[in-house]
């Protein structure tokens, strides 16, 4: 799962965000450093909340898992707003951390780079989102329709969109960045379907006792 979704992603980086420039491309790589910042902790937060589910579906507790998946998420939400507002209020000093040995750091890097966090402060909640579903569906044994997802939407949608309007149509710093608002979104929106249809509900992990 993990492989192949960030494969596309890495595709993503090298041939439609290095067709910006060697200056877009050096601001997209620090803005994923500072986003792993959320991601991280963020993503321990999920990897908990998945054990309680696995509890209380080992249990036997189906009813407990909405409300544990909900506090997981306003967790993992609030952390990642959080950084997010931080993007939106302090992007040259945060962008600054990672000037050259020289202590030069160029307009057109800051420029571009604040572009970047903006958008990047702006899918915060969705891949809260994406997270706490992901990880918790996978906790109730949903994996293979969580998996197949990912992929169908990093590949079929996200990199050939991508690739087409900024490689061949010309799309600038906006368009890119744009893309990856909306996979994270869909993909949230996508995770979010698969666990109000309630098919781990019918998953049984764990067998009956044998009197």
């Amino acid at each position: 799962n993990w492989f192949l979704e960030f494969g596309a992603f890495m595709l993503f980086i090298n041939t439609v965000v290095g067709h910006l420039g060697t200056t877009a491309l050096a601001a997209f790589n620090v803005v994923m450093q500072l986003s792993s910042v959320a991601f991280m902790p963020a993503f321990g937060a999920s990897s908990a909340g998945a054990i309680l589910v696995g509890e209380a579906l080992g249990a036997g507790h189906k009813d407990h898992v909405t409300k544990l998946v909900k506090l997981t998420g306003c967790v993992t939400a609030s952390w990642m707003l959080t950084v997010g507002m931080s993007y939106l209020l302090f992007p040259e000093a945060l962008l600054r951390l990672f000037q050259s040995e020289q202590g030069v750091t160029t307009s057109e890097f800051v420029t571009i780079g604040t572009q970047m966090l903006f958008f990047g402060s702006l899918w915060q909640c969705f891949d809260a989102t994406s997270m706490t579903l992901g990880e918790s569906l996978r906790a109730a044994g949903d994996t293979a329709w969580p998996m197949w997802a990912r992929i169908a939407l990093a590949w079929g949608f996200f990199f050939p969109g991508a690739w087409y309007t900024v490689v061949y149509l010309g799309g600038g710093v906006t368009m890119t960045m744009s893309w990856v608002l909306v996979y994270v979104a869909l993909l949230a929106g996508l995770l979010v379907y698969r666990f109000l249809m309630g098919r781990w509900r019918e998953i049984q992990l764990v067998e009956e006792a044998v009197v």
